[in-house]
């Protein structure tokens, strides 16, 4: 025969389990419901996490996605313009001409197509024709050297040479918009400068 039984709210006494479950139920039901329900609930909410999970993933793709662009943005002020690689005439921020022309000995040298322009890249600046027009484009406002055309040719100028023809055996002389300028290859060129580089031999 078991033993009797306590109640822990009201410390009667019963003397089998039955007898305590039916007063538990009838005379403490609700006092038992407010403590269950004041008891900490540990429900996971997982339709809440993934909410923070996808909001977390967005703000990091934005600042990931903003600092690219920084970068970029910075890379175009700052890159050699034989690093760059505009790929096409589209987004542009800079979109400028110069006209040059070489002479040789009173020869004028012919400036060659698509300068800076190849299979899959498109320098910032470059050439579409044999024109001589030179053209600076660019997502970016920068200046461009007229040293930095002839980098991107392959070709040397500064003030000892003009491509082969160096002041050893001669002497250069260049104008910009009509005027003799001595900055030669450190010359930022300008909106529809026109620039002109002359070779003359000592022989001749």
């Amino acid at each position: 025969m078991g033993g009797k039984i306590t109640c822990e709210i009201c410390n009667r006494t019963f003397k089998d389990k039955d007898g305590y479950e039916q007063h538990k139920t009838a005379k403490h039901s609700e006092r038992l419901e407010n403590i269950n329900s004041s008891a900490p609930k540990l429900d996971f909410n997982f339709k809440k996490l993934r909410n923070l999970l996808i909001i977390i993933l967005v703000v990091g793709a934005i600042i990931w996605l903003f600092s690219i662009t920084l970068k970029g943005s910075n890379a175009c002020k700052t890159d050699s313009v034989t690093e760059i690689n505009i790929g096409s005439h589209q987004n542009l921020a800079l979109h400028t001409h110069a006209d040059l022309e070489i002479i040789i000995n009173g020869v004028s040298k012919e400036i060659p197509t698509n300068i800076g322009i190849g299979p899959g890249f498109m320098r910032p600046i470059h050439t579409h024709d044999n024109s001589g027009e030179i053209h600076m484009e660019g997502p970016c406002i920068r200046d461009f050297k007229l040293g930095e055309f002839f980098l991107v040719w392959g070709k040397r100028f500064d003030s000892s040479c003009i491509l082969d023809s160096c002041i050893q055996n001669g002497a250069i002389e260049m104008m910009v918009n009509g005027k003799e300028n001595k900055e030669f290859d450190n010359y930022i060129m300008k909106y529809q400068d026109e620039i002109s580089i002359k070779f003359t031999s000592d022989k001749t």
